[in-house]
């Protein structure tokens, strides 16, 4: 009888302290929204997180979690800028596009930030836990515009890292609210936006489509994407570019003078009024390009309004550039270097390819 009483104490015991457990773990997780609308349950202040998606890498470091990162996509080590920025950037792993499950096992990551929901939903069948950053929102890019650093400020708390988010929307905002308001008085023309984007060399037809931020900022400004025509394919046919016939034309990447070089070379797409009225602009290249998500988001968007805009907007781009790599990264850029930076090219201005 002793036996048997012991045996259900035992039993007893057992599950309460099963239950505490349980509710000891969580209370130490915090249900987030990604970017495709997962609803995902995270450990709350993770400490080991590999970054594979590209769209987040940017503001993690900026925003203060760097020493939060096991790891980063592959491709981010290939950008000077970076590991100029953040010189800690080389201590970390290299992970894959698609990286095996085993390697997240292997290195004890408790959270891994992945580039698309196939990718993050495997890595969940798999007992990892997984949530989804991508370039993309749906319908538009607006729906995820502050997705990130909300998820940052839900999973971590950390003051300094909260005043570091408040402060990049806060200028964003700024920068958003007073295009919106000049806007509002009226402005010339009705403009067509075209992409070439230049972060790997496939062509003059390698751009984004509709759900895309170059959507989103086109938008902004009063200026119709003509990628919404792609149907969500970024390498339309250099034939359904051509005739859409955009009015302006911005290029980004590393490849990106070379493409603005063969733009005006090739005797079909320098007939297009873009190139014609010499309303092609590069775009700036930072720790990541700056139409990507990233801190530098917004001095993309305040050097397009001056560019599209030039008799309305007049925002200090080097000044932008200085404050926010200096805010958000701690580095002082020489005004030679915010030269090279926008004109995108590394700080000693040699090609970044």
């Amino acid at each position: 009888m002793k036996r048997i009483l012991f045996t259900i104490v035992l039993i007893i015991s057992t599950v309460f302290l099963n239950s505490c457990d349980n509710n000891e773990k969580n209370s130490d997780m915090v249900e987030v929204i990604d970017f495709v609308d997962d609803v995902v349950s995270v450990p709350k202040n993770p400490k080991k997180v590999a970054v594979v998606s590209r769209s987040a890498v940017d503001m993690m470091i900026a925003f203060g979690l760097g020493d939060k990162i096991d790891g980063l996509y592959k491709t981010i080590f290939d950008n000077p800028w970076a590991s100029y920025l953040y010189p800690s950037l080389n201590e970390y792993y290299k992970y894959e596009y698609n990286e095996n499950y085993e390697t997240f096992y292997t290195r004890g990551v408790d959270l891994i930030i992945a580039p698309e929901k196939y990718i993050a939903e495997d890595l969940r069948s798999k007992g990892l836990t997984a949530i989804t950053v991508s370039q993309y929102g749906s319908p538009t890019y607006e729906e995820v515009l502050f997705r990130l650093p909300d998820l940052i400020t839900s999973i971590w708390d950390d003051e300094e890292v909260k005043n570091r988010v408040k402060l990049w929307r806060t200028n964003f905002l700024s920068v958003k609210n007073k295009i919106k308001d000049e806007l509002s008085k009226g402005s010339s023309g009705e403009n067509t936006l075209y992409y070439i984007r230049g972060d790997k060399y496939k062509g003059l037809n390698y751009t984004e489509t509709k759900g895309s931020i170059i959507e989103t900022f086109g938008n902004y400004l009063n200026l119709k994407f003509i990628g919404e025509f792609f149907d969500h394919n970024n390498r339309p046919s250099e034939e359904t570019v051509l005739e859409l016939n955009p009015s302006i034309i911005i290029v980004g990447g590393i490849y990106q003078n070379q493409l603005i070089s063969e733009l005006r070379g090739n005797d079909a797409w320098n007939k297009l009024d873009a190139v014609k009225n010499e309303k092609v602009f590069n775009i700036g290249i930072g720790f990541v390009m700056f139409e990507q998500t990233s801190v530098e988001e917004t001095i993309f968007l305040a050097s397009l309004a001056n560019s599209v805009y030039p008799e309305i907007f007049s925002f200090d781009i080097n000044t932008m550039i200085m404050n926010t790599i200096k805010n958000f990264f701690g580095v002082e850029l020489s005004e030679l270097e915010i030269h090279y930076m926008l004109n995108g090219l590394d700080k000693d201005g040699n090609s970044l390819v």
